[in-house]
C-alpha cells in the first residue's frame, strides 16, 4: 500500500511520502502515541499534522527525549 491514511500528526515519513512501507509504520504511530502519554499530550500543539508530518518526513524532526521523564534505556 502506498498513500496517506491516517492522522498526520501520527504518520510515519514514509507514508508521508507516498513510499512502500511495511509493518514499521504501525510502530511509528504506536511511539507516538506513547511518547504522548509521557508527555501528557502533543507537545506541538502550535503546529498542524501536516506541518509535523512534513517536517518528520523531510528535515528528520524527532520530539525531544527529556531526561527528567524518560529513563536511559527508554531513551536509547
Amino acid at each position: 500500500m502506498t498513500g496517506e491514511t491516517g492522522s498526520y500528526r501520527y504518520m510515519a515519513p514514509e507514508v508521508y511520502r507516498r513510499e512502500s512501507y511495511g509493518k514499521s509504520v504501525d510502530v511509528f504511530s504506536f511511539a507516538v502515541i506513547v511518547y504522548e502519554m509521557f508527555q501528557g499530550g502533543p507537545t506541538n500543539t502550535a503546529e498542524t499534522g501536516i506541518q509535523i508530518a512534513d517536517k518528520r518526513a523531510y528535515e528528520d524532526s524527532r520530539p525531544p527525549l527529556s531526561s527528567t521523564l524518560y529513563p536511559e534505556p527508554v531513551k536509547a
